[in-house]
């Protein structure tokens, strides 16, 4: 698949600024900024009924969990804008389904990073073990942004 070159990246947040916080809903110390109770809980249970769709070959049953203006960006590599780029991408990439190993999930706020190995088929079909980290962030109880770290596994 080919992606048009003027792409940019999305934007560089510093996490330690107060505007973050305020743009993230979460300057009231662990709630959202209209009282509600952050629910990082549920955004885990979404990843991973997602990540298990993409597992048993379902990948419109993963794609229904993302945002239409989704945004994955694979640092250092690849950044796919909208629901249907990510569709095209799967249909390449994932040709025999990949297999998750999740060793930790972590949730704040609206985001769930997932700390694990991926092993996928390559196209010649020899199978690779990767380390992944894939950092989430939510909005309207959908996955909106990914930031996958995926290095070759030894």
């Amino acid at each position: 698949m080919q992606l048009d070159p003027l792409q940019q990246p999305p934007r560089s947040i510093n996490l330690a600024t107060p505007d973050f916080l305020v743009m993230n809903g979460t300057a009231g110390g662990g709630r959202s900024m209209d009282g509600d109770a952050e629910m990082p809980e549920d955004h885990k249970t979404i990843l991973a009924t997602a990540n298990a769709a993409i597992m048993d070959g379902d990948f419109e049953g993963f794609l229904k969990f993302c945002t239409e203006d989704t945004v994955w960006n694979f640092v250092g590599d690849t950044i796919l804008r909208g629901k249907q780029s990510v569709r095209e991408w799967m249909a390449v990439a994932y040709k025999e389904p990949p297999r998750f190993r999740v060793h930790h999930m972590i949730g704040d706020g609206d985001f769930v990073a997932a700390i694990g190995e991926i092993t996928s088929t390559d196209e010649d079909g020899n199978t690779r073990p990767y380390a992944y980290c894939d950092v989430w962030r939510f909005r309207d109880g959908k996955m909106a942004e990914l930031q996958a770290f995926v290095v070759l596994a030894s």
